[in-house]
């Protein structure tokens, strides 16, 4: 979930629920514990009843933004706006109103997370542990080939002694440059 769709709940009024839940660590340990969870609105369903949902007098939340001359067309634009007028950040109706649509959004029956959804996401965070292994193995292999290209450099006639690249432009030294940027470039994904 989005912390976006948390702060529009907290906003709302809507508490929350607290689910049990078990995941598999990359160890093969179950982790269990307790989680407080809220609706998230960039769920297609919630989104859609969001968007639906009867405020003030009969209109949909979204009837009402558009004769307010709001128009919007990404998902993250329109539940921004949404929070921030509802949070008053942005000065857009009076209290009333503001106070209606907010029952409106706490009163109604929203879609939450579930536990299987929770375990999707955790052998995804495995699969993505896997990969950072593998990007460090290969990092540590890319160091090796370099110090071999170095020591085998240094043995060549050619190298200067105030640099560390060859006179006349060995292909040793663009090999060794070029592993320098692949581990320059990985070092991020790994450290």
């Amino acid at each position: 979930m989005t912390n976006l769709s948390e702060e529009l709940c907290k906003v709302c009024g809507i508490e929350g629920k607290w689910i049990e839940y078990k995941m598999e660590t990359f160890d093969g340990c179950v982790n269990s514990g307790v989680k407080k969870i809220f609706p998230d609105f960039y769920e297609p369903e919630n989104f859609v009843r969001l968007l639906e949902l009867k405020i003030l007098t009969g209109a949909t939340l979204w009837g009402w933004l558009s004769a307010q001359g709001v128009f919007m067309a990404q998902r993250k634009t329109v539940l921004k706006t949404i929070y921030l007028i509802l949070s008053e950040v942005v000065k857009f109706c009076d209290k009333s109103t503001l106070e209606s649509i907010k029952q409106a959004i706490r009163e109604a029956d929203w879609i939450y997370p579930d536990l299987s959804s929770q375990s999707k996401i955790n052998r995804l965070q495995i699969d993505i542990s896997k990969k950072d292994i593998e990007l460090s193995r290969c990092k540590t292999a890319l160091t090796d080939i370099e110090v071999q290209l170095n020591n085998f450099c240094n043995l060549c006639p050619n190298r200067r002694q105030e640099t560390d690249y060859c006179n006349n432009g060995c292909f040793l030294d663009e090999i060794s440059r070029t592993v320098e940027d692949i581990i320059d470039k990985t070092r991020w994904k790994v450290e």
